[in-house]
């Protein structure tokens, strides 16, 4: 059943464990892969391959797994192509469910030309202890709802293109923190937007479409960034 099946599930893989998940080509799900429970030494490894029309391309958490607490999460997430048709909720969610008694350690990346398409939300990292390192995808995170979304957890986001995104590029709200350098982020309906009530957010040494910079609260002609956002 699409609504309610995952393609693959990854879960309680313990200390010196290899774990990869390389070339599937997974659709129709209601999540293509999830991920709960892995405090391994060494990152489960999720290469390559094709996930199609699931709500979420890639859920990694640390309740829903099983409705329980879940322990720390190490995944790597490498050159996978993830489209969700225009009607997906999330590309790669990370999510630190509040209802976790614990306090679990997300030690989540997405990197080597990850393309991830036609979400609402392309990456979104939830929660606050959810963390991922975001970079070296320049097969574009582009023509989501929202690129990038820092809901209350951390992203580092390095050398990625984050274009054609209809909202925002990438968004912080909910005290969510991080920075984001060396991107080319264009063709976005905002470039960087910081909703967080306070402190800024180090959108520096990105490029924005546009040699005079960022548009908006910047004095360019390339993609806007809100107030509270360093360019």
């Amino acid at each position: 059943n699409p609504a309610t099946n995952n393609g693959i599930k990854i879960t309680s893989i313990q200390d010196i464990v290899e774990v990869l998940v390389e070339n599937n080509d997974i659709s129709e799900s209601n999540e293509g892969i999830e991920v709960w429970n892995t405090p391994t030494s060494i990152p489960v490894l999720i290469s390559g391959g094709t996930i199609t029309n699931a709500t979420t391309g890639i859920f990694v958490n640390n309740f829903e797994g099983y409705n329980s607490n879940g322990g720390n999460v190490n995944v790597s997430i490498s050159g996978v192509t993830i489209n969700g048709g225009g009607t997906g909720t999330h590309g790669v969610r990370v999510y630190d469910n509040p209802v976790n008694a614990g306090a679990s350690v997300f030690n989540v990346e997405v990197t080597g030309n990850t393309a991830i398409t036609g979400y609402a939300n392309g990456i979104s990292v939830q929660g606050e202890d959810a963390n991922i390192n975001i970079h070296d995808n320049l097969s574009s995170i582009s023509s989501n709802v929202n690129g990038i979304v820092v809901d209350g957890g951390n992203a580092i986001i390095v050398n990625n293109t984050i274009s054609s995104n209809t909202g925002n590029g990438i968004e912080f709200k909910n005290d969510g923190t991080g920075y984001a350098h060396y991107n080319n982020i264009t063709s976005n309906g905002s470039g960087i937007t910081n909703n967080n009530a306070s402190g800024e957010i180090d959108g520096t040494l990105n490029w924005w479409g546009s040699a005079d910079g960022p548009s908006t609260v910047g004095l360019g002609t390339g993609d806007n960034v809100s107030e509270n956002v360093l360019y």
